[in-house]
């Protein structure tokens, strides 16, 4: 499908959203809202959301450190970006909802998660963990195809390309860096989980924060040896 086709799909999602009452949005949970208009949107940008031809490019219920994120987007098995959905009911801008997305990236080593009920959609950028995560792309429902351009961003096709990197740099959103290796970055996964689980166990008078920046302190020691 290509950009012209996608917008006018989006059309058609954009007006099974306004025909919902008041009473039905707040009927809307979860589950409802992942199935009716978050997978319909990220199948129109091009991603294989029911893994009916790519085993696993979109995998549901992804463990993390602590807890578990929604969706991660792969491209040759390599996580793109992790989503996290809610209902449409949902405020997403309660800070609580950011702060859990964001850590979930944070702690899996992934650089862009996505939090969205539909409504709205928010991109974070997991580089740097600060106490009050801020979106640094923000697009409402009704801005989808006025800003086509910033929504296809998510689209597998710009994955492919490295269109959110590249204009996230010019932005000044993304700092351009060397990249590590494929196996460091999982490797660094797995101590991060390994670590927080065994400091966990032996530190139960400290807070998960705490536990976190521990573990965090020894990764910076090891990869700047």
């Amino acid at each position: 499908m290509n950009k012209k086709e996608a917008k006018e799909e989006i059309k058609k999602i954009i007006a099974k959203y306004e025909r919902l009452t008041p009473r039905e949005k707040k009927e809307y949970n979860e589950a409802m809202t992942r199935k009716d208009f978050i997978l319909p949107l990220f199948d129109i940008l091009g991603w294989d959301v029911y893994n009916s031809a790519i085993f696993n490019e979109v995998k549901e219920e992804e463990s993390a450190v602590r807890g578990t994120v929604d969706y991660s987007f792969k491209l040759n098995n390599i996580p793109q970006f992790l989503l996290e959905a809610k209902a449409l009911k949902v405020d997403l801008d309660k800070s609580e909802w950011a702060k859990q997305a964001v850590s979930y990236g944070w702690n899996m080593g992934i650089e862009w998660v996505i939090l969205t009920d539909f409504e709205d959609l928010k991109l974070f950028n997991t580089s740097w963990k600060v106490d009050t995560p801020r979106p640094n792309l923000e697009l409402s429902y009704k801005e989808y195809l006025s800003r086509f351009d910033d929504l296809w961003l998510f689209s597998k096709e710009s994955f492919q390309k490295g269109e959110l990197d590249k204009q996230t740099e010019k932005w000044g959103i993304r700092v351009k860096r060397v990249e590590v290796t494929e196996k460091l970055a999982k490797d660094l996964i797995e101590w991060r989980k390994e670590l927080f689980d065994n400091f966990h166990q032996w530190n139960n008078n400290k807070t998960e924060e705490e536990i976190d920046e521990d573990v965090q302190r020894i990764l910076d020691r090891f990869i700047f040896i």
